[in-house]
């Protein structure tokens, strides 16, 4: 978190632990972005992002509620950034 404000533009996120991240973060990343989707999150991300910036899958937590698996998860990142 020391780091954050320094090295971090903006957090888009999804899943059950939303409130969590968004009160850890609130004031230590500028901009904090609720996407209902990955591939929501994706595009929000592609868009807040400038040239030449990285945007990261970082997971907080399982998401069980929203796939079945890491793999699923990473796959779903995949495809989202295919379909830019």
């Amino acid at each position: 978190q020391a780091l954050s404000k320094e090295k971090v533009r903006a957090i888009v996120y999804i899943g059950t632990n939303k409130s969590k991240i968004f009160e850890n973060f609130l004031d230590k990343v500028d901009m904090i972005v609720d996407a209902g989707s990955m591939e929501e999150a994706v595009q929000m991300a592609y868009y807040i992002a400038d040239k030449g910036e990285t945007v990261l899958l970082s997971p907080a937590s399982a998401s069980f509620n929203m796939f079945e698996n890491l793999e699923e998860r990473g796959n779903a990142f995949k495809q989202a950034v295919r379909s830019l």
